[in-house]
């Protein structure tokens, strides 16, 4: 009986301390502040890449047996992120039998936050580049890559100004890392936080996702962009043609690992707002919600109480009208309930928010591009008049300029430009010598 104490109470120390989230091609481990040394074992059979949102921490991989590590670090946190914070450069780790260790120092009876994630060579889309966001900035990820991966250790991430030409259904966002995405391997792979249902819709709207992990799936490869800033919790946003999303912390959408353990604590919400709408659309998925943990929604008279154990859809759609609405979750039954709602307000209607005024500080942008040309700009998340992101802006600007050249050239050539000329000075010189031989002829 004694021993089986000891065990029992080793396990429960060894489950608050590791915070570790294990996917079909990754792992996911991340430190907040517990006094306690961090020590975490990640499978690495085929060889795997490592990710970690900070390199100002003493921490570090190691070799281990399967238990215990031994030996010197192979690389720490600096290392793996190199000379960029934004966008660690990973560290390619070989293929091992036994497995590795993530170990950090715990100085003054504390540790820092962190993020790792250690992914398979083996995983899809190993192509994607990581971001780390860094607070109080506004990181614009502008590059060509269908997918990016950002990390954070944050209470929540803000997504706003998409910009890009999207298929239908795109960009997408997921709580989770790019190697199980919606679209792979049925049963190992995770549904999307949120899912845009027009351009306009994804250019307006502001996302506040609450995991350590999210990727983007823009829907295509091309030029594109999304600005990216880490806040201190969920802040509702909702204007005309966007969307809204209210989320659980940790890794929603994935029903797989929906009970295992992150650092995140669900802290609940809830939203009070009138609106007049051209039509409201709002759906749910949840999982793991028990009764004393389910989801409240009122549309006017009309309400509805939404909870399930297993992996369930909730969707209402209304047309135009008028509408009240009243939104709430608890958060506090624990770490494995999880849930995502998604409302999108198609309406040129001015909406009533209550019982708070969201507002966001003022803040430095960082540009992050595969273009040198890009430069570091300001932006304001809550400003209406400037919805249309910059490479859009960009792209526009570099159309009238062509037009304008085109132009130019004509108001400075006339209707004759380029070849045209050419050929205009050939047949101009032929009728020349022609008319010049005539007339010698008359001469003889």
């Amino acid at each position: 009986m004694r021993i089986r104490e000891i065990i029992s109470i080793f396990f429960a120390v060894f489950a608050v301390t590791e915070s570790r989230v294990t996917f079909p091609f990754s792992t996911v481990v991340q430190g907040s502040g517990n006094p306690s040394d961090k020590n975490a074992a990640i499978d690495c059979p085929d060889g795997c890449t490592i990710y970690v949102n900070t390199g100002t921490i003493e921490g570090g991989i190691l070799k281990g047996d399967g238990r215990a590590a031994f030996g010197n670090k192979i690389v720490n946190f600096k290392g793996i992120v190199g000379e960029n914070p934004l966008e660690p450069q990973g560290y390619e780790l070989p293929p091992a039998a036994n497995a590795y260790i993530i170990q950090t120092s715990n100085y003054g009876g504390r540790t820092s936050n962190f993020v790792v994630y250690s992914v398979s060579r083996n995983a899809p889309n190993n192509e994607t580049r990581v971001f780390v966001p860094q607070r109080d900035k506004d990181v614009v990820l502008d590059g060509n890559n269908r997918y990016t991966t950002i990390l954070s250790q944050s209470s929540g991430l803000d997504f706003y100004k998409f910009c890009g030409t999207f298929p239908s259904g795109y960009p997408k966002i997921y709580a989770t890392g790019y190697d199980v995405l919606g679209e792979l391997f049925e049963g190992t792979s995770c549904v999307p936080v949120y899912q845009a249902r027009s351009q306009i819709n994804a250019e307006q709207s502001i996302l506040t996702v609450k995991s350590p992990i999210v990727t983007v799936d823009f829907g295509y490869v091309g030029r594109h962009s999304v600005s990216v800033k880490e806040s201190n919790g969920y802040k509702p946003h909702k204007s005309a043609d966007s969307s809204t999303v209210y989320t659980s912390s940790g890794f929603v959408g994935c029903p797989f690992v929906y009970d295992e353990l992150y650092d995140f604590q669900n802290s609940g919400f809830e939203d009070t707002f009138s609106m007049k709408a051209d039509s409201f659309d709002m759906s749910v998925y949840y999982h793991g919600m028990k009764n004393p943990c389910k989801l409240k929604f009122r549309m006017n008279q009309n309400s509805y109480n939404v909870f399930s154990a297993d992996p369930s859809f909730f969707n209402k759609s209304y047309g135009r009208g008028a509408f009240n609405v009243d939104l709430s979750w608890r958060g506090d039954c624990g770490k494995s309930p999880n849930v995502a709602i998604q409302i999108d307000f198609g309406t040129k209607q001015p909406i009533s928010a209550k019982p708070r005024q969201v507002s966001h500080e003022d803040s430095h942008a960082t540009s992050v591009s595969t273009s040198a040309s890009d430069t570091a700009r300001t932006t304001d998340p809550t400003s209406e008049s400037d919805q249309r992101c910059d490479c859009c802006t960009k792209l526009q600007s570099e159309l009238a300029e062509i037009r304008r050249t085109s132009t130019t050239t004509k108001a400075e050539g006339g209707f004759f430009t380029g070849w045209m000329w050419v050929a205009a000075s050939a047949i101009i010189a032929i009728l020349a010598f022609v008319w010049y031989r005539r007339r010698s002829n008359q001469y003889q």
